[in-house]
């Protein structure tokens, strides 16, 4: 670990060299003044709880954001076919005849 003055001007060169040879669009960095290694490797660890647990968040949002598109799209099958969602129905595009249930096809 290197301990930099407060006045050190070094991170707008560091990340446009990080940028151009390790092609990083973006990276969170915290300059913590203390004598005490364990203080930064703990911010660090939060940090990338804190990370993680927003992209996690994420997903989940598209996940709900594509299921109900897969939900909308499922009404206008039923609504163009005239079927309900637990009548079985011929899938053309399978290439054979087989038949599945509306709900099933939502899996």
């Amino acid at each position: 670990m290197r301990r930099l003055p407060p006045t050190h001007q070094g991170w707008p060169q560091w990340a446009s060299r990080v940028h151009a040879e390790l092609e990083v669009a973006s990276m969170m960095s915290l300059s913590v003044y203390s004598d005490d290694v364990a203080v930064g490797q703990a911010i660090a660890a939060h940090l990338a709880l804190v990370t993680e647990a927003e992209r996690q968040i994420d997903q989940l949002g598209l996940g709900m954001h594509d299921r109900l598109v897969i939900g909308q799209a499922l009404g206008v099958l039923m609504e163009r076919l005239d079927v309900a969602a637990d009548q079985k129905v011929v899938d053309p595009a399978a290439g054979i005849t087989r038949t599945r249930r509306l709900v099933d096809l939502e899996s």
